[in-house]
């Protein structure tokens, strides 16, 4: 005669117990994985987003761009130049990135055919500048100067790294003329820069010219600040971003996070491990038409 039993002992239950624990667990550690990769990949979007943003913003323009190859020597010629220079920030607030700080802000300026934002009434040929503004401090207060309105209104985030442009119209008087260093011709009101992106770790800007007897495209020695370039052929633009965010995180774990250890026999880098897994590098080169 056979007996049923309806119920469970206490081991089948802790078995069971013990199978649903581990089910729950690895489904939970799933759910957090795939949340971290889409919290991770939506960040990374919006890197590849702003880059486009920016760098097709500069193929237009250097596309419409209007310059004087030869940039004559003539003080009396008026001519349309192309700058590419550099100016310090307060050192004491930079940012340390792979040992190198990041002292040094781009200013790249060109002349082009644009109405964004452009009060031109009859003409839309402005002159344009790009300025990289290198990431610093969190409680720095060296930027304070950038925004609108007269500075009232500053650029958001702008000690993430940010890069804004700000135009100069043909209307105004004066800014037009050969006899002039570079400052002084693209004499711009900052105050008036809109943002076009932030979380810029590197902006780099390098001119091409073509060297007919090696047959080679080559960048030029040293750049002048208060002369236009001349002969340039190409622009070629690198930029490093970090998703929106990072950087605060950056500069309380790893901003000081320099030196190497060696882990299975290669040297290893808290803070390069970091910008690695993070940051993204993009590059593109534009092609001056004389």
């Amino acid at each position: 005669m056979k007996i049923s039993r309806k119920n469970f002992t206490l081991f089948e239950l802790l078995i069971s117990t013990a199978l649903l624990i581990i089910v729950l667990v690895v489904l939970l550690k799933v759910l957090a994985m795939t949340g971290d990769y889409w919290h991770y990949s939506n960040k990374q979007s919006d890197v590849y987003v702003d880059q486009k943003v920016l760098f097709d913003l500069l193929e237009e323009e250097f596309s419409n761009q209007i310059y004087d190859y030869s940039n004559s020597d003539d003080e009396k010629k008026i001519f349309a130049p192309l700058s590419i220079s550099t100016f310090s920030n307060n050192a004491a607030d930079a940012l340390n990135i792979n040992g190198n700080e990041l002292k040094n802000g781009t200013m790249l300026c060109l002349v082009t055919h644009t109405r964004r934002d452009s009060e031109a009434e009859y003409s839309d040929i402005c002159k344009v500048g790009y300025i990289y503004y290198p990431p610093v401090a969190a409680n720095s207060n060296v930027y304070n100067n950038i925004g609108k309105n007269g500075g009232d209104d500053y650029v958001p985030r702008r000690n993430d790294g940010v890069i804004v442009r700000v135009l100069l119209d043909e209307d105004s008087p004066g800014k037009f003329t050969g006899n002039q260093t570079m400052s002084d011709y693209f004499d711009f009101d900052y105050t008036l820069a809109k943002e076009v992106i932030s979380g810029v770790v590197k902006f780099e800007v390098q001119p091409l010219k073509f060297n007919s007897s090696s047959n080679k495209f080559e960048t030029p020695d040293a750049l002048d600040n208060n002369a236009g370039l001349k002969e340039v052929r190409a622009i070629k633009v690198t930029m490093t971003m970090l998703p929106d965010g990072h950087f605060d995180e950056f500069r309380n774990e790893y901003q000081e996070e320099l030196d190497c250890q060696v882990h299975g026999g290669k040297d290893w880098c808290a803070q390069q491990d970091f910008l690695h897994k993070h940051a993204r590098t993009f590059s593109r080169t534009y092609w001056i038409k004389p």
